[in-house]
Parts: C-alpha cells; structure tokens; sequence
C-alpha cells in the first residue's frame, strides 16, 4: 500500500495561523490619513517641478486653480480625508510654504511659491488613482500679469481672512479630470524601472515591508521576476529609506544607468544543493562563484538592458545514485527518470558567461513587445512556484503584451504571451544514437492577471504553457498557439513531432495592508487528457498546490518583523494514484528533458513528484536584515511509486515498508544582511540539511545482530554575495 507523506499535523498548524494571525492590527480608516505627505519633484534641468500629494485611498475630488504666478489652490473632498500631523514642506526652493484649513467636508490647500516666477501649470491624477500630481513647467517668456484662474477660496495666507460658502465648491468628478498626456509626459512622474536580480533581498523586500508599495495592485504580479517598477518620487518612513536604492528612485530618471555589480560565492560540503534562485549558476560539490554586471538605456519608446553573468563551479565529485539512468541517458542524468536534471554537471568544472536578464523592448502607450533572455516569474509563491519561477535559467523567447496595467471590467489587468525556445544541459544522453536524439524544444505560453477595484487587495491570474520538440519540417502557424491546444492522452509511442506537452495553473494573492497579512495561493494541472467525469470523481490526480501566507509586525516605524510559510505540493499522493498511471510533475515520455531548460526546473526547485512545507521569520532594521528558515522536503516521492517495483527489487528484504526508502530533508537557513559604508552591503546565507534514505537507498545488514542502516546524508551550503551601489555617490 502506497505510504502518504504529506505532513497534514504542519499543514493544519498553517491554517490554523492563517486564522490567528489575519486579524491582529487591523486599523480603522480614520487611523489611516488619506494624505500622509507632500513631496516634489526637481527636474534635472531646472526648468520646472512637480508637487505629489501622496495619497492612501481612491475616490476622492479634487478643485485645482492656480490665482497668482505664485500662488496656487487646492480643495480635495473625500469623507475620509484626514492629514498626518505635522505634513512635510517640499523640499524645493520654489515651494516656499504651504498653508491649509479644513472646511466643511474638505480641506483647502494654498502653495505659496518663492518669487514671481511664471509657470504653466497642469494638475492630474497618477496611474495608481491615488496620488495628485500638480505639475509647474517654467515660461521664461510667459507675461507676468497674465490672468489666472479665480480663486476658489479666499486666501489662506493672510490670518485674519475666513473660508467662506466652502460648500458651495462645485467639485470636479474623476473621470473629467485632465489625464497625463504626452504633450505633460516630459514634466509627470515618469515610472522608473529598476532591474533586480531574482534572489535580490529588495526584491522581497518592497513585496512584503515597503508601506506605499503593500497596497499596489501589480506589486507581485509583474511577468520578469529580475525587474521591479516603483513609482518615481518614493519616499516612505521605512526600515530601508535610506538605502540607496529609495534613495535614487527620488531622482529624475536617467536615459542611461549601471546596474549594482552583484559578487557571490558559495560551497556545498557533501553534495550539489542551490537555492532554489540560482539562474544559470549550478551550485555543485565545492566552491562556486557568479558575478553579475550590466547596464541600460531607457528612452520614451525603446529600453534595452544588458546584464550578463558569468558562472563557475568547482563541481568536485561525489557519489552518483547507485540506480542507473535509463537506456541511452548519460551516467549523470538523473536515475529512474526521463527528465533532463543532472546529478552532476559533467566530471570536470563548469564555467559559462550566461546573457543573464538580459532584453530589448519596445514600449508605446501602455503596450510593449521584444526580445529576453530574463527569467520568467508567474504566480505567488515565493519559494516554489508551480509553472514559472527562478530557480532555472532563462531562455531566449520573444514577447508582447501589456507594460502597465490597464482598467478592464472595474478593474486592473495585466497580460503577456511568449515564444521561446529551450535547450537541454549537455548532460542528458549518453550512448544513444545521434539520429534518436532530440535537443531543443519549442516553448509559448500567456499569463494574465486581473485585480477588482470592488475587492481591494486582491489579484488573481491565470499561467498557461505548451511545450513541444522542434518539428523537422519546422513550425506552423498552429504552433504560434500551442500553450491554448487541447490536452493528449497519454501515449508513450507515439511520434515525437506529433507529442506537446500542457500545464497550466490558476493563482490568486489577497493582501490586508491594514493588518499587514497576506494569503496566496496557487493550483495547477500537468499533462494528460482527462474527461470531466474523471476530474469531477477525483481532482486531486496529476495536480499541484502552492499554499502560503505573510504576517508583518511593526514594533516601530524602522523595526519590522515577517513571518512566512508556504508549502508546495506535486506529488501524487491519492489512493487511485496507486492504481493508476499517474504522470510525474515537469516530466513527459515522450518529450524526455520535461519542463527543463539547460538541466533545471523552470517552475518549484524541488523537482517532479515532490513535496515540501516551509516556515521562517525576518527581521529588519536600518542596518540590515536577519532571519531564518525551517522546512521538510521529500524529493522524487513520484518517481519511487512509479518504480517501486525496480526499488523493492534492489533491497536485500523486500518486505521492507516503503516509508524506509523515501527520500527526506530536514533542514534550516540562517540569513544576514548588513549595509556597509560607502554603498557596500553583505549578505551571508548559511543552510543545513540531512537528507534521509538519500537516493531512495535503503540497507540491511544482517549477522547475530540485525541492523537497520539508513543511508543518511548531510550537508552544508555557505554562501555570500557582496553588492555595490555604483549610484550611492549620486544622492
């Protein structure tokens, strides 16, 4: 009889915090302010600004005027309209000071500026419809006594005058008010993109701690996992303000900028182990080494980022599972098992100068297309996505799709569709004949996601993605739509031109700022026909799940605390999986490497018909970052039931239950990361694992004593990245 090893006690303690934790520190609206700050903008040139009222909620009207060549008004009515005590001055010197006086229902603002200088002005709200941009352009030649708007109140800045008929304001609806336009593009608050690598701290960061990010609907769900867009002008009261990341992104953006070079050394003690982000760098047995540099250019229609990595590994030797590959495959594919993950990158070192996130795009209007070599990141999760994630290296594919989200259905929505194509590692055939083997692999799919304006903090997407060898005679017009092609029955004769292979996952985020929760999710199928009656009488066959959650604690404003869990499952653990041939998540019979490219899973790092639960916590402050993590994997539980057979075959008793041969990890991260002097940060990771009845191997030694052996092995991964701020000099 099958053995379950799904750890349902951890699974019902997660939901049980998922319960608990929801709703500590939840915040009435009126302890939220609306406006929290007032912030500006200098433009480079000199030649004008732009005043930011930063805002926390939508639905609010607004009166603009501007009364004087140095004066400006503004009324904002909304029934929960509230200001922070004390609001912050501009730091410009145009902005001289800012005066305010709450009416009945509505705050009036009057912006007294330094001297007589003449703008035009334009006044808008940003893509997020939260924050009010009033945004000045200088006109040496404009004539200062040219008329203005009316007042729509009396002034503010002489104390003895009163704010009269305030509620005989006719207000200005949303939908009239004057959008961005591109003859104001040069003077808004243009988005500022800023590349990250996958494994970047930040990159967790601005998901779960940055304040003024925790509310965006497309914080998560952008389609590059190395690239993250924060609105230009952010400032925020956080752990990490002044890092020189925040403290950049207040700067006019550049057409050009130098990508932070990244440094980063490991060593595995025992055997191969990443961390589940690597890329292109394979972490063998030994010391391994990348280094990331690069650049951009960035203009109004056209960014081109090049970011190339180079990567080495000592990749020493160690010993290969005692079970062979099958027939064909080479001596380090991995065993019992038609998936192109080596067990070793070949028998010497390995060293590769990899494009990295790498590409070339084209952008107008809100739609974008080019060329990438990034890695693709779809769904939630944080550690093990089920489709697309970073733990293997991206391939080169071709894109178009939206490059900002746009409103569709009360709501914002995001789409993107792909072509690409995959290699195998080098490592996957041995002595089969070259007119047998088969190497690259065509790849398309599409990802949207959607947030309702109606369900604040929720998103929910959908990932679908064909895979298919390259036929002979070469690709149709059909095959331009293979990710929408309707699932095989599975057959393992059957023609390698005529085989494709499906997967797809649906996935949904819901996030509480007011409690700082999270909860996300994500359900997938792989490959396989199958009739509604069947899925109907067992849904649970040839899926997979992502289950997790985040929980932020704020002792203070510069102290965060997070707690996380997430667990993974692929594994087909039901009773008629036992009876049936059930197909191994990321593998396929017919097109053999799976859902690989060049030797790695592009979706959970743990790889095909495996299992995993995780739970940690973090710290974070000025000075950096500490934290852990604890978690439990069992690694191919799927291919030992396809093979049990073979594997009982092997043991000296074959009545041996099968739990003593399954392959399980225990183990723990410790992570620290400290900001340095003069734009240096340090970054150390240390992981211990004990991997039990590693490689399924399961012995008996027998004599006046009997002895159960198991064959336990343990390892430990230290590893450290040093980055530098190329612009911490710029500030």
């Amino acid at each position: 009889m099958r053995h379950f090893s799904k750890p349902l006690a951890w699974q019902f303690l997660l939901f049980i915090l998922y319960s608990f934790i929801v709703f500590p520190e939840q915040k009435s609206l009126n302890a939220q302010p609306v406006l929290d700050r007032i912030s500006a903008s200098d433009r480079a040139d000199g030649l004008g600004f732009v005043i930011r009222f930063h805002l926390t909620e939508t639905g609010l009207q607004y009166k603009f005027a501007q009364t004087s060549s140095d004066t400006l008004q503004l009324t904002i009515n909304h029934p929960n309209f509230h200001i922070s005590e004390p609001l912050m001055l501009p730091d410009h010197p145009d902005v001289s000071e800012i005066n305010y006086l709450k009416g009945n229902d509505e705050w009036h603002f009057e912006i007294a500026l330094s001297g007589l200088q003449s703008y035009t002005s334009t006044s808008y709200f940003d893509q997020n419809e939260r924050d009010i941009l009033i945004a000045f352009q200088y006109e040496e030649n404009l004539d200062v006594h040219q008329i203005y708007d009316s007042p729509i109140f009396p002034s503010l800045q002489k104390p003895e005058t009163e704010v009269k008929d305030a509620t005989e304001i006719t207000l200005q609806p949303l939908e009239s008010l004057p959008q961005i336009s591109e003859e104001h593009e040069q003077i808004s608050l243009r988005a500022q993109r800023f590349p990250l690598l996958p494994n970047d701290p930040l990159k967790f960061y601005l998901r779960w701690i940055a304040p003024d990010l925790k509310t965006s609907t497309d914080a998560v769900f952008r389609y590059s996992g190395g690239s993250f867009s924060i609105p230009n002008n952010f400032i925020s009261d956080h752990p990490w303000n002044d890092h020189h990341f925040f403290q950049n992104s207040i700067k006019e953006p550049k057409n050009y900028t130098f990508f932070d070079p990244v440094l980063f050394f490991s060593s595995n003690s025992d055997y191969p182990m990443g961390n589940g982000a690597d890329g292109a760098l394979w972490q063998g047995k030994g010391l391994n080494t990348s280094l990331s540099i690069g650049g951009a250019f960035v203009s109004n229609y056209f960014e081109v980022v090049v970011r190339p990595i180079f990567v080495h590994s000592d990749n020493r030797d160690f010993t290969l599972s005692p079970h062979p590959p099958f027939e064909g495959l080479s001596e380090f594919a991995m065993s019992r098992s038609y998936s192109d993950i080596p067990q070793r990158f070949g028998a010497a070192s390995y060293s590769r100068l990899d494009p990295g996130e790498s590409y070339i795009r084209a952008k107008y209007q809100g739609w974008t297309a080019g060329l990438s070599t990034q890695r693709i990141a779809t769904g939630p999760a944080m550690f093990n996505p089920l489709l697309f994630g970073p733990n293997a290296p991206g391939f080169l594919h071709t894109f178009v799709g939206t490059d900002e989200p746009f409103h569709f259905l009360k709501g914002k929505f995001e789409s993107r569709i792909f072509w690409g194509s995959l290699q195998d590692s080098g490592f996957f055939y041995g002595d089969r004949p070259e007119e047998l083997q088969r190497d690259s692999r065509f790849i398309t799919g599409f990802t949207f996601h959607y947030s309702p304006n109606f369900l604040q903090g929720l998103q929910i997407g959908f990932t679908r993605t064909g895979v298919r060898y390259f036929p002979e005679d070469g690709l149709t017009f059909k095959d331009l739509f293979l990710a929408g092609a309707p699932r095989l029955e599975k057959d393992p004769n059957m023609n390698p031109d005529h085989a494709r292979f499906i997967k797809s996952s649906l996935f949904l985020r819901w996030h509480f700022p007011d409690s700082g929760f999270e909860v996300y999710t994500e359900w997938g199928r792989n490959d396989n026909k199958r009739s509604f009656r069947d899925f109907i009488s067992e849904p649970e066959f040839n899926r997979g799940y992502v289950l997790g959650f985040l929980k932020q604690f704020e002792p203070s404003r510069k102290h965060r605390v997070l707690l996380f869990g997430e667990i993974t499952n692929i594994e087909n653990s039901t009773l008629a999986a036992q009876n049936r041939d059930f197909n191994i998540w990321y593998t396929h019979p017919v097109i053999q490497q799976g859902f690989t490219n060049r030797g790695k899973v592009m979706g959970a790092s743990i790889g095909p018909g495996s299992n995993t639960q995780q739970l940690g916590a973090s710290y974070y402050n000025r000075f950096g970052m500490a934290g852990f993590r604890l978690g439990r994997i069992s690694y191919n539980t799927d291919r030992l039931m396809q093979n049990l057979e073979y594997y009982r075959s092997t043991l000296q008793r074959p009545w041996i239950p099968t739990r003593r041969m399954l392959e399980v990890e225990m183990f723990g991260t410790l992570n620290l990361l400290v900001f340095l002097p003069r734009g240096f940060e340090l970054q150390a990771d240390l992981r211990y694992g004990i991997i039990e009845s590693r490689n399924n191997r399961y012995e008996v030694i027998t004599g006046r004593v009997t002895e159960n052996v198991f064959i336990d092995e343990s390892n430990l991964n230290l590893a450290f990245t040093l980055r530098y701020g190329l612009n911490f000099n710029s500030r």
